[in-house]
């Protein structure tokens, strides 16, 4: 299943190959540094990081163009894979980080952080240095998370810690219709979102309720992952 943003126009354009821009690669990390299931974090290569090179080829391929890295911003939001998510986010921020591009990635989990622990973190609302270089992990704030994403849009929040970054990621799960207006409304201000999906499970109308609620705040979407 394959849902596009009314607001994404068509790009039939190739999505460039990104080994030449690995040039000065930040060095892997040691298996003790994070959890092992931050393969990105070990190997570049493996399958599944290949697959997370191509999605970031296709978010950062109309940024930086003039030869100049931009800010942009793209939320990661799924529905019915609360768990994949944060794996998908956490190893999709190491490979932006590794490959040159400052990023802070925004656990938007408002119950329990679900991004921290797999960098050996502990649970905070301001960013935080994790052991890759170039990457910051923030919070949502908990408990009071929803109150605080409801009075202040994340983006706009994570400016006060003015970090050199370029690239910002959100992580957040869709729990129902009126969690996709919320998350939609917190998200104000992003440039993009990817969808993650749970195959022969998440509902086609439930999908489409949300890209609807993207389309009103200007959020396209960059496309749809199945897990």
């Amino acid at each position: 299943m394959r849902i596009r943003s009314s607001n994404w126009a068509e790009d039939t354009a190739p999505i460039a190959a990104d080994r030449a821009e690995r040039v000065g690669v930040a060095p892997a990390v040691s298996a003790a540094q994070v959890d092992p299931s931050l393969v990105a974090a070990f190997d570049l290569e493996l399958p599944y990081v290949v697959a997370l090179r191509t999605v970031r080829s296709r978010i950062v391929q109309h940024y930086g163009t003039d030869g100049e890295q931009q800010a942009f911003s793209c939320a990661i939001i799924g529905l019915d894979c609360e768990e994949e998510l944060a794996a998908f986010a956490a190893n999709l921020s190491v490979v932006m980080a590794r490959m040159q591009t400052p990023t802070l990635l925004i656990d938007g989990n408002l119950s329990q952080a679900s991004v921290h622990p797999l960098f050996g973190l502990p649970e905070r609302t301001e960013a935080q240095a994790t052991p890759i270089a170039n990457l910051w992990v923030a919070g949502s704030g908990g408990a009071t998370g929803q109150a605080a994403l409801e009075q202040r849009p994340i983006l706009e929040r994570s400016y006060d810690w003015n970090l050199p970054v370029t690239q910002t990621l959100a992580a957040l799960s869709v729990q129902g219709a009126a969690s996709g207006a919320s998350i939609a409304a917190a998200l104000t201000g992003f440039d993009q979102a990817i969808l993650l999906l749970r195959k022969n499970v998440t509902a086609r109308r439930a999908a489409r309720q949300l890209v609807d609620r993207l389309d009103e705040r200007r959020i396209a979407i960059t496309g749809t992952v199945l897990v």
